[in-house]
This record gives structure tokens, sequence and C-alpha cells, in this order.
């Protein structure tokens, strides 16, 4: 009721009476979360914010100004923020000490390819056992386009490829264990990010209109 009471009283009153010194921040949050930026807006430019909210305010601003709600992008189905990450060198030409020629590299992913191993299998073993560190610098293209211009694309993509394989080793989880309520909800949200994955990747034409999604005969490719 409170939120309710400040959103209708804001274009009429002034922000030091709808927010006084002891008002919880939290209210403000909410608030602003509503009205998106103008309440910030309204905020900042006035004395009041500067005196007694100052920095803690700015913050939020910055926080709420981005549409995903903060920096770090909400995890899909927890909500929480993750933080980790990786982050490549900053350089982007090709280093100097790197022996292999562009063919080589081409050639040495096309074999690794004809082996059955997954884009990101052969990309560690190129930076570990030949130092390619970064195929985009050394190629000046991705692993995936150089995959399919020597038509060695695999028939799933990788991503969507062990989400399926992780449906499955639950599915056989479920199978010995019936009760278990909590393998049963990683079924069901596994299954929607590979049914979300899949309308992506038919959107993009990686995968033909027709394909579709069965839990019972994917095992073929997970296995």
């Amino acid at each position: 009721m409170l939120i309710s009471v400040l959103e209708h009283s804001y274009e009429k009153r002034p922000v030091k009476d709808l927010f006084p010194m002891n008002a919880p921040l939290a209210v403000a949050k909410v608030v602003a979360s509503r009205h998106q930026s103008n309440l910030f807006k309204a905020f900042l430019n006035d004395t009041f914010t500067e005196r007694y909210v100052g920095a803690s305010l700015r913050t939020l601003e910055e926080k709420f100004s981005d549409p995903r709600g903060g920096k770090y992008m909400a995890k899909m189905h927890s909500r929480a923020r993750g933080v980790s990450g990786s982050k490549k060198p900053i350089g982007k030409s090709k280093p100097t000490w790197m022996a292999h020629s562009e063919k080589e590299i081409e050639l040495l992913i096309a074999k690794r390819a004809k082996e059955g191993k997954s884009p990101s299998q052969i990309g560690l073993y190129l930076r570990d056992a030949y130092g390619v560190p970064n195929l985009r610098v050394a190629l000046k293209k991705k692993l995936g386009a150089v995959l399919k211009e020597k038509k060695l694309t695999p028939e799933l993509p990788e991503d969507l490829l062990s989400l399926i394989r992780r449906s499955v080793q639950v599915s056989k989880h479920l199978e010995q264990n019936r009760h278990d309520m909590t393998a049963k909800r990683g079924l069901l949200l596994t299954e929607s990010k590979i049914r979300r994955l899949v309308k992506y990747y038919k959107g993009v034409g990686r995968l033909p209109q027709d394909w579709k999604f069965d839990a019972k005969s994917i095992r073929l490719h997970a296995e």
C-alpha cells in the first residue's frame, strides 16, 4: 500500500515529501524499478537527493539502467546473478611465437573433427598441444566457419547436444529413483531449455523446421 501511495502522489508532491530521511531505500528501489529511469532523473535533479541519499541512489540508478536488471544477466530459472566468467587476452594480433600457419591449423581442425571431437574439444586441443591461444585471431574466422567450409559441421549444435545428454542421464536416474522430485524438476527445466534452444536454431536456419525433440528417440544422439 505504501508503494501505491508513493506512485499516486509522485506527480503532485516533491521528492523530499515522498521520501523522508528515514524512508527505507528498498521502497525507493521498488518504485524506481516500476518507473524505470524517470523517477531516478527526478531524484538526481533534486537537492534533497544529493543531501540525504547520495551515492546509494546513484548506485541504484546504475543497476536499473541496464534493461537486464544489472551488470550480470539473471539466470534462466533461479533468477540469481552469476559473476563467474573468463576473459580472453586483450591483444587482437597474431602472437609472434605461434609457429603454425593458417593452413596447418585448418588441417588440424579437420583431422580432429573427423575423429568425432566437438568444437570445444578441438579448441582445447589446439590451445594445449599446439599453442594456439585464439582461433579467431589466428585464422580471422571462427572454428564453426572452418568446419562449415570443410563440410564437417556436426548434425546437432554442441550446446544442444550437451543438454540432450543431460536429460538422458537424468531420465535414466529417474527410472531407478522414481521418488526423486528434485531430479524430476531438473529434467523439466532441462527439457525447457532444449525446446527454447531448438526454437532459436530453427529461426537461424541451423536446424530444419521439421526437427522435433522427442525425449525417447533422442537417446540415439546422446549415446
